[in-house]
């Protein structure tokens, strides 16, 4: 059976795909896409052998899953693609509401922390598809991600930016790795030298 792999369709991500497909890296190969969120549940339930999965889904279940080496979605401040778009400034959220991307689990829980330990304030939190007017329509500030945030990012439209790479990096001082690589223990240990061949599969595809 051919392993089951999964793709987040981000530009970010294309990179790490896109030898496999173009310049047929790994020929057999299961290629099944989605969101992080999907991913994550899918990994988590096994039905993917090998994939992105969540910085905060992995602290939860790192019994399950074995790391894949140099293989990450991580920034040393400004990320871009991870973004909090506000019709007010970030201390004027308290008590107001603010609509999360159902997109990523990690990135949520990394705005709360943002918002609360840097700025001091509690908002309201709503999860919405991550649909940009229809968010700001509910709600004073809008979580995004991926592909949506970089085209807010390029098209402001008069409504203030925070990239939370750059805002961790201020909180902390450190870098932020939002998403990890991971095989499932039980692929790893029966097929070893196909999960082995798939990471070196994603190494060279980085490389065309």
């Amino acid at each position: 059976m051919s392993p089951r792999i999964g793709h987040i369709q981000f530009l970010n991500c294309l990179p790490l795909y896109y030898g496999l497909v173009t310049q047929n890296v790994l020929l057999d190969i299961e290629l099944v896409k989605g969101t992080p969120t999907e991913l994550n549940q899918f990994l988590i339930r096994g039905e993917l052998d090998i994939g992105p999965l969540s910085s905060i889904e992995y602290c939860f279940h790192q019994d399950k899953f074995l790391l894949l080496p140099d293989l990450a979605v991580s920034s040393d401040g400004r990320v871009q693609s991870i973004l909090m778009v506000s019709k007010r400034p970030a201390r004027e959220l308290d008590g107001q509401s603010v609509s999360l991307a159902n997109t990523s689990a990690t990135s949520q829980i990394l705005l709360k922390i943002i918002l609360a330990q840097k700025y001091g304030v509690q908002p309201t939190y709503v999860v919405s598809p991550p649909d940009l007017p229809r968010m700001l329509m509910e709600s004073e500030a809008a979580l995004l991600i991926g592909d949506v945030a970089l085209r807010a990012l390029y098209h402001p439209q008069d409504l203030l930016i925070y990239d939370l790479g750059e805002e961790w990096k201020g909180l902390t001082g450190y870098p932020m790795t939002y998403a990890v690589w991971v095989v499932r223990r039980e692929f790893a240990i029966e097929k070893a030298h196909l999960a082995s061949e798939v990471h070196r599969s994603f190494l060279k595809s980085m490389t065309y």
